[in-house]
């Protein structure tokens, strides 16, 4: 939401956030499914499976957490190698780029993962 405020309001008034450099990526559905699309995070098979075969993943199990840390931490990667050229990239701004990408839809498309929950 934070991120949302800030591009709502062009980094004013109340989207003047100093620290926005400070956040993490979004927890979104959409954003590990197309990292995965483009080759950045690689399921094990298992969840592989799961995935692909559209079975529920619990919240909090062991196998949705991998799925939420791995991306956080795959965008936050990004985001430094980014940062050598395009110095204003922050996380949120990344996650908004691949949200935009993840709406492309192609047939060789995987599905995301489902999971019930508040947290994204």
């Amino acid at each position: 939401m934070i991120s949302d405020i800030y591009e709502l309001f062009n980094k004013r008034e109340f989207g003047s956030i100093v620290d926005i450099d400070k956040l993490t990526g979004h927890a979104d559905y959409k954003i590990p499914a197309i990292l995965r699309k483009i080759g950045i995070l690689i399921y094990r098979k298992k969840l592989a499976q799961k995935v692909n075969n559209r079975i529920y993943i619990q919240s909090g199990s062991e196998m949705e957490i991998e799925i939420r840390a791995n991306m956080l931490w795959a965008i936050q990667l990004i985001v430094e190698r980014l940062k050598l050229k395009h110095p204003t990239i922050n996380p949120a701004a990344l996650c908004g780029i691949l949200w935009g990408m993840s709406q492309k839809k192609n047939n060789s498309d995987k599905p995301h993962h489902l999971t019930n929950t508040v947290y994204y």
